[in-house]
């Protein structure tokens, strides 16, 4: 079973899991989280202006 825990914590296991090694992965983190939450925001304001 895979315990990605240990996989976040060893390069070796993440860049056999991902081909990225930590830095790489924590960049790339950092651009999804800015995606995502740029993303949960329009859909927030599009449900408010909906419901007016």
């Amino acid at each position: 079973m895979l315990d990605i825990n240990r996989v976040l914590q060893e390069d070796r296991l993440l860049r056999a899991f991902n081909r990225l090694n930590h830095k790489a992965f924590d960049e790339l983190s950092v651009a999804f989280e800015i995606v995502l939450n740029q993303e949960a925001i329009a859909k927030s304001e599009t449900s408010r202006i909906g419901v007016c």
